[in-house]
């Protein structure tokens, strides 16, 4: 389980927003993706539990009333490098990855003042084949029926995230959480070198998993390609 946590963080681009409800201010391209009429869009960026969760809102800037609550779930309005987000937490499992898209993409419609530009999903998965523990992997297509049929993600999201590269380092360890006994392996955790920014270090209550933050790539990718189009 910890070897998994620590595994390659798996980002899936605008995958979602194909299979949500689609809101009436919200129309296909020619290319089957969802776009948004214009107004004040965001991205909403998404993740399974509180430790992914924590990785995204440790890099947020919090908007002055950034708690919108819909059914039951909680969207973080902020900003990650100056782009404007929608962080929300969905929950383990497609049903609850579902839902919360649907729901977040009715309640953020043009005629609410903010609308969902894009879906990132953002979390730790299983390393496999050519990846590695803090590998960055970004899928060009995903399968729900294994393999029978396959949806590709975004083009030219996929293509911005190609263009990215990040250092990564070792830094501090976990220790073992199955075993309270001393001299037991440890694994090491990814460091980015992220820095608190001070006005998220002065809402502490944020933070959903404190002890297991780790450092950030997606502020990179919001500022590169269609993302960087849409926040401007």
């Amino acid at each position: 389980m910890l070897e998994r946590f620590l595994a390659a963080c798996a980002m899936v681009a605008a995958l979602l927003l194909g299979a949500a409800a689609v809101s009436s201010n919200t129309r296909a391209d020619t290319g089957g993706f969802a776009t948004v009429s214009p107004c004040q869009q965001r991205t909403l960026i998404l993740s399974a539990f509180p430790a992914e969760a924590d990785a995204v809102l440790s890099h947020t800037m919090l908007d002055a009333n950034p708690v919108v609550v819909d059914h039951h779930r909680r969207f973080y309005l902020g900003s990650i490098a100056g782009k404007r987000v929608i962080v929300a937490m969905t929950g383990i499992g497609l049903v609850n990855a579902t839902r919360t898209t649907e729901i977040a993409v009715d309640r953020f419609t043009c005629s609410s003042g903010i609308a969902v530009g894009a879906v990132v999903f953002s979390g730790v998965a299983g390393g496999a084949g050519r990846t590695a523990i803090g590998d960055v992997a970004i899928p060009a297509r995903w399968t729900l029926d294994n393999g029978a049929t396959f949806q590709a993600v975004d083009p030219g999201m996929l293509a911005a995230a190609q263009t990215l590269a990040v250092s990564l380092g070792n830094v501090n360890n976990l220790g073992n959480p199955a075993c309270l006994c001393k001299h037991v392996p440890t694994v090491p955790l990814v460091n980015l070198g992220r820095q608190l920014q001070q006005r998220q270090q002065q809402r502490p209550g944020i933070s959903l998993y404190p002890q297991r933050r780790r450092h950030f790539w997606l502020s990179a990718l919001l500022g590169a390609g269609p993302l960087a189009a849409l926040h401007r």
